[in-house]
């Protein structure tokens, strides 16, 4: 499940990110889906359904999405939106977001514009989180942000215009990159041993 997934990234970073010593955190991961999670004083964050849902957050924009709205978050950044988009635009002949970054390497306006979009869109959907939960570190992760370090000034640009609380220096890229996984699997045991060792005996 996604929530339990980006629950346990979130949890990496506590434990061994930069966030380890931070009041609260938000981790925000974007790839083919978008999810959040939140810690307050080192404790995830969980309602009554779980971490609750970014999905159909408002970022603007006309792309239509499943729930009959337009300028949906998920619907705006997932890859294979934007993908399929690059396809029929021309710009990719096959739907692959390795080769929509191939093609952006390469100088492709085309390319270039979809990517920074996205980017854009992400940066105002942290921007918006930022100035609700108001946090004092903002992790980013998912291959939509990790994948396109190229376009992460596209990104903090977005959230920069967005938030309207003081100061955009609180936001980071994860830095666990390709062990990202490995890390949240590790993480998760560990958590259960710090909380109560004398359970896992």
């Amino acid at each position: 499940r996604l929530e339990g997934h980006v629950s346990a990234m979130a949890t990496a970073e506590l434990l061994f990110g930069t966030a380890h010593h931070s009041e609260s955190l938000l981790y925000f991961y974007a790839r083919q889906v978008v999810g959040i999670a939140v810690a307050v004083h080192g404790r995830l964050h969980r309602g009554p359904r779980g971490s609750g849902s970014i999905a159909h957050l408002g970022v603007g924009g006309s792309i239509p999405c499943s729930c009959g709205r337009t300028g949906c978050l998920e619907a705006t950044v997932a890859e294979e939106t934007v993908v399929a988009r690059a396809v029929r635009e021309g710009i990719i002949h096959e739907p692959s977001i390795g080769h929509l970054h191939e093609e952006a390497a390469a100088g492709h306006a085309g390319a270039i514009r979809l990517l920074r979009a996205r980017a854009h869109a992400l940066g105002r959907a942290v921007g918006i989180l930022r100035d609700v939960l108001d946090p004092a570190r903002v992790v980013l992760g998912g291959q939509a942000v990790t994948g396109a370090p190229d376009f992460l000034p596209d990104l903090l640009a977005g959230f920069a215009a967005t938030t309207t609380l003081p100061g955009t220096d609180m936001v980071e890229v994860t830095r666990f990159g390709a062990d990202v996984q490995a890390m949240a699997a590790c993480s998760v045991l560990l958590a259960q041993l710090y909380a109560d060792p004398a359970a896992l005996t």
